[in-house]
């Protein structure tokens, strides 16, 4: 998770296959934490809370096909 988080200010982070974790049960140290590291979380997980939260329309909205692949690989129903 670390090693993820430290390449958001970089700009290097890539999509893929990562667990979906909730922002609320994430507690950034800042002392074990590089300082960009502590900013992105801060901003992103304040977007997240002011954000609402649209995966179910989202979801609904693509087509059946790819439905049909992300709940055969990830289980999203």
């Amino acid at each position: 998770m670390a090693n993820r988080l430290a390449q958001i200010p970089k700009g290097g982070w890539q999509a893929g296959d990562d667990p979906v974790v909730d922002p609320n049960c994430v507690d950034i140290n800042p002392q074990l934490m590089p300082p960009g590291v502590v900013s992105a979380w801060k901003s992103l997980s304040q977007s997240l809370e002011q954000s609402p939260n649209t995966w179910q329309s989202d979801y609904a909205k693509l087509p059946t096909s790819t439905q049909i692949l992300l709940k055969s690989k990830f289980g999203v129903a």
